[in-house]
């Protein structure tokens, strides 16, 4: 890690941390001020307040880590440094994930400490538990993240995939209930979902602070899933970063990462969901996909120009789809 460019860092996003380092303070720690025994089932709204935050920051802050790479003149300039590039970026993912995770623990263990001078009878192991796994699920977050945006060479491809990926779980789920028929207790959107974990986690640990059960984890081997999916992905995002080359800069997006599975997968999700609720006709189905056909390659290639592989994959997408419903939803 460069120490020079972590101080450089520090300097350049101080006043950014500073400002969440407020919100943080008014959403927790002042607001911590006002529980007590009579109130303590506030406990559940108060902890989403720095949980929603910090999920958000984990989608976010990578971005900020890339933008260097977003800009052809910008790009030069750290392109041309004596030290290699992907040190450069090594050292910017590990400054916004310490400086959030930092002032994150902090926040907690403050509005942790005025709830015990207080005397508010709450289960304060469970409050410890809940910070070092949320760091966990924001590291799987944070790293899967970084990995999404090092595939992506402008800040509009990166913005547009980053919301896809957090959608998507939910809609692959909606239609696992219809196909298969699964109910909610066997898989949830808690457990496809970073979100969906941190919601999971944040609920857990406040019911056990409040009414003092027993601390017993469910599914524990998730949260050393979530640590060992984060080494993959930052390893992935340093081999991306390593591989970039100066004159693609802001271009169009390519990798199978990005448009290329992500359009494929929603236009075969939302055509299961919709057939099995609505049961559109064919020539419906039909009219989507060509409606697709024309956003795919406006936005991933910013042409309209024909691709017989394109045509092939959305072809397959409508035969593979009605099949499914045809047969299983019938």
């Amino acid at each position: 890690m460069n120490t020079t460019y972590f101080k450089y860092l520090f300097k350049r996003y101080l006043f950014f941390y500073i400002i969440l380092t407020i919100l943080y303070f008014l959403m927790f720690v002042l607001v911590s001020s006002f529980i007590n025994n009579s109130n303590k089932q506030a406990l559940y709204k108060l902890l989403y307040f720095p949980t929603t935050l910090f999920m958000i920051l984990a989608y976010v802050t990578p971005l900020l880590s890339h933008r260097m790479y977003y800009s052809q003149t910008s790009a030069n300039i750290y392109f041309s440094l004596p030290d290699r590039r992907v040190n450069i970026y090594r050292t910017s993912i590990y400054f916004h994930f310490l400086m959030n995770v930092l002032i994150f623990l902090v926040t907690i263990y403050l509005g942790i400490l005025i709830l015990v001078i207080k005397q508010v009878d709450y289960n304060y192991l469970s409050l410890f538990l809940y910070s070092l796994l949320m760091v966990i699920v924001f590291m799987g977050t944070y790293c899967f993240s970084a990995f999404i945006v090092s595939k992506t060479k402008n800040i509009i491809d990166a913005l547009i995939i980053n919301v896809s990926y957090i959608v998507l779980p939910a809609l692959i789920l909606m239609a696992l209930y219809l196909v298969f028929k699964i109910n909610s207790d066997v898989i949830s959107w808690r457990d496809i979902s970073f979100i969906g974990q941190a919601d999971k986690t944040t609920a857990y640990f406040a019911e056990v602070a409040i009414f003092d059960s027993g601390i017993t984890l469910a599914k524990p081997f998730g949260y050393l899933i979530i640590f060992i999916f984060s080494i993959i992905c930052h390893l992935g995002s340093l081999s991306a970063v390593r591989k970039l080359k100066p004159e693609t800069i802001g271009e169009r997006t390519t990798s199978l990462f990005a448009y290329k599975s992500m359009i494929p997968l929603y236009c075969f999700f939302i055509l299961i969901v919709a057939n099995f609720e609505t049961g559109i006709t064919f020539v419906v189905v039909l009219i989507f996909l060509i409606i697709c056909y024309v956003t795919f390659t406006l936005i991933s290639k910013r042409s309209l120009k024909f691709d017989y592989k394109i045509l092939i994959i959305f072809l397959v997408i409508l035969i593979s789809s009605n099949l499914l419903v045809y047969f299983l939803g019938r």
